[in-house]
């Protein structure tokens, strides 16, 4: 008998070895990300829905790598009902901005000009 290894492996988050049937998906996004970089303008929101493992938290960390490789700033937010969601948002976005400014600052000292784009919000 023939003996296969199952791709399968459950767990919230964890990246499979194939993320099967999601490339155009991911493409569509990462082209909205370039957009709104290019132009400053956000498109509409995206809603990910699905059963429990379906592989809602991979996509988004993919989607979350995506945006990284487009030097954009992307931050994770997990709602809670113990802590409104706006408190929430608003202590990642300011670590997030916090990272990036110390960067920023890095650079300037360096001399070498950066770039910091926040899109898909129009931050300007």
């Amino acid at each position: 008998m023939e003996y296969l290894l199952n791709p399968f492996k459950p767990g919230a988050g964890r990246i499979p070895p194939e993320l099967a049937g999601r490339a155009q998906l991911v493409a569509e996004f990462r082209q909205m990300l370039f957009q709104a970089r290019e132009t400053g303008e956000g498109d509409r929101p995206w809603i990910l829905t699905g059963l429990r493992g379906v592989g809602k938290t991979v996509l988004l960390n993919q989607l979350g790598r995506e945006a990284t490789e487009l030097k954009l700033m992307f931050v994770k937010v997990e709602a809670s009902a113990s802590a409104p969601l706006a408190n929430s948002l608003a202590k990642e976005l300011h670590l997030a901005l916090r990272r990036v400014l110390s960067t920023s600052d890095k650079a300037k000292r360096s001399g070498t000009p950066r770039r910091v784009p926040c899109a898909p919000f129009n931050c300007g």
